[in-house]
């Protein structure tokens, strides 16, 4: 029970329900920067090959950063899709103390605006101090007029910049681990507990872990977004990835017999587990072998020492929404936001778009090496 909450017999008045805006000012409260640590002055600069090591470094130790700070995040992005890069690091007396990392991306109707992260759920400012990540703000603005782009996306985790208007679209999910492999499965809720064990004990399925699974991944991964009517990323994405993330990358699939059914890649972070990108057969669902997945995942991370689940974004009410609550996860909101420079709104470019209707029936017919082709040079435009 929160500590502002009363029990209906405990002699205490309840508290009035708070409105949006003061729930929303809790929260900024709540994940603020500390306030100035040193008078020393900051700089802020462009990125360059000398800062990276220092950028991983300050990526590791500060408690603000996600995965996506990571420069082995970038790194890929740039191999792969050519993106330019903007990433302003912040210094204090030499040392790094704050990154947001900034790619200019280019999408078909939106035309140039700077995204962080591009294929990333989180981004966005991270500084030691309030005053670093202010710091940061204003020289991205400087840097939007420059580069006349449409807008600014900072894809904060919680509530970090007010003055920017923000979409309340997406939400995370995320929870601690159990200390042993087998209360993985008691964590989860009964129903979910009682499929997960229906994939073991009737359907037969197994768990496999292998980077060497990558072609038979892509290909669960590429085959499912089809399902979904939408472009997938390119292979050499994934292989780039894999390069990049070395020992911080996992590949699980679920195989029925010698089949691989489904699968999973997952990113270490810290002391994080964060599945990420998946894919499944829509014709084996009723084998229960998302459910049986995703808890194997979970009793492995534990065996492997991960302490906490990040179950990634989603948007509001989808089927992935209510799947992830249904594995006992609580949504939080996603506080993704955005300075308007020469755009007039905010863009509307996701899948809940119903001027997206029709081009996802048409993809969806669309045969697998067509679909994969043209997926490879369209997803440069869906960032």
């Amino acid at each position: 029970m929160a500590d502002d909450e009363q029990s209906p017999g405990d002699g205490g008045s309840v508290p009035p329900q708070r409105s949006p805006e003061e729930v929303a000012a809790l929260e900024r409260a709540a994940s603020a920067a500390p306030e100035a640590s040193s008078a020393e002055p900051i700089h802020v600069s462009r990125i360059a090959s000398i800062d990276e090591a220092d950028v991983d470094r300050f990526v590791a130790s500060c408690p603000r950063t996600c995965f996506w700070h990571q420069r082995a995040w970038m790194r890929a992005v740039d191999t792969t899709f050519g993106m330019p890069e903007f990433t302003l690091v912040a210094r204090r007396a030499g040392e790094v103390v704050g990154l947001l990392p900034l790619s200019k991306t280019e999408t078909l109707s939106l035309g140039q605006n700077l995204v962080s992260v591009p294929y990333g759920v989180y981004g966005g400012v991270a500084g030691v101090d309030r005053a670093v990540e202010e710091a940061l703000i204003r020289e991205v603005r400087v840097l939007a007029v420059a580069e006349k782009v449409g807008y600014v996306e900072l894809r904060h985790r919680d509530a970090r910049c007010s003055e920017f208007p923000e979409s309340t679209l997406y939400v995370t999910f995320e929870r601690d681990l159990p200390a042993k492999p087998e209360d993985a499965l008691t964590m989860l809720p009964r129903k979910a507990r009682a499929a997960a064990r229906q994939g073991r004990d009737k359907f037969g399925l197994t768990f496999d872990e292998g980077l060497w699974f990558l072609d038979d991944f892509y290909s669960l991964f590429s085959r499912n977004k089809r399902h979904l009517g939408s472009p997938p990323l390119p292979k050499r994405f994934f292989e780039a990835l894999v390069q990049e993330l070395k020992g911080d990358v996992f590949l699980h699939v679920v195989r029925k017999g010698s089949r691989p059914i489904a699968g999973v890649l997952s990113f270490r972070f810290k002391s994080a587990l964060l599945p990420y990108y998946s894919g499944g057969l829509s014709e084996f669902e009723a084998l229960q072998c998302n459910n049986f997945l995703y808890w194997k995942l979970m009793e492995w991370g534990v065996d492997r020492g991960f302490k906490s689940f990040d179950f990634g974004r989603s948007r509001r009410d989808t089927g992935p929404y209510h799947f992830k609550k249904n594995q006992g996860f609580e949504p939080k909101g996603l506080h993704y936001g955005y300075h308007l420079v020469n755009a007039r709104r905010l863009p509307q470019m996701n899948p809940g778009n119903p001027a997206f209707d029709l081009p996802r029936r048409i993809w969806q017919r669309l045969p697998l090496s067509i679909h994969e082709v043209l997926g490879a040079r369209l997803s440069r435009y869906l960032p």
